[in-house]
């Protein structure tokens, strides 16, 4: 038994592979970091605080409608003659059960981006911290190539870290009919997601906290 999955790629197979991963974490990745940073160290939160509308939820809008921006005018034409020119079968019915791991992709890529931004209670800058996680990210994300050449205990290892869900399933399940779909890969994102969540708001609490006995 082979440990990797190199003889299912042909030449054609790992290009298409390599430009949806990459037009994918491209148009998912949401960088909400620089703007939560910049109101935090300016006084750009507390006046956004005194809005009758959620914090976040004036962020995370902008930050959707950049991302509408980048399918229309990106990722919808370069998809479009990918798969035209490398071609793929059954594509309706594979980004149709994309769906679910895109919507995981979106929020898990948002709350790191919080989460970065949000460090900017606790540091002076945060732009080392917020270069290093996008390299990880973006490595351990598949975007790079398919971890299927990687060995099977590799695969598994990666797996349990919430990056392949921002471009490796999403693209997996795209470009490969007959790519298998377990169980654990709806469990594993869920469960980061939470954990994210968990941290942004405890940091959020915290460092509002601090922010106001600033007198900000």
């Amino acid at each position: 038994m082979s440990t990797t999955d190199i003889k299912a790629y042909t030449n054609s197979g790992i290009i298409l592979y390599v430009i949806i991963s990459n037009l994918t974490y491209v148009v998912i990745t949401m960088d909400v970091s620089r703007e939560i940073a910049k109101d935090i160290k300016g006084n750009g939160l507390g006046q956004k605080l005194l809005l009758p509308k959620c914090y976040f939820i004036l962020v995370i809008f902008k930050a959707l409608a950049k991302m509408a921006v980048r399918i229309i005018c990106v990722y919808i034409p370069i998809f479009t003659v990918s798969i035209f020119a490398l071609g793929t079968s059954n594509i309706l019915a594979c980004m149709l059960k994309a769906i679910p791991f895109l919507l995981y992709a979106c929020s898990i890529s948002i709350l790191i981006s919080i989460l970065i931004g949000l460090s900017a209670f606790y540091f002076t800058e945060i732009w080392g911290l917020k270069a290093f996680i996008s390299f990880i990210s973006y490595v351990l994300s598949g975007s790079l190539f398919p971890f299927d050449l990687t060995l099977k205990s590799i695969q598994k290892i990666l797996l349990l870290t919430p990056f392949p869900y921002i471009s490796y399933i999403p693209t997996k399940i795209i470009t490969d009919s007959n790519f298998l779909i377990e169980p654990f890969m709806f469990i594993i994102p869920l469960i980061y997601i939470i954990i994210f969540l968990i941290i942004s708001i405890f940091i959020w609490g915290d460092g509002i906290k601090k922010y106001q006995s600033c007198g900000v």
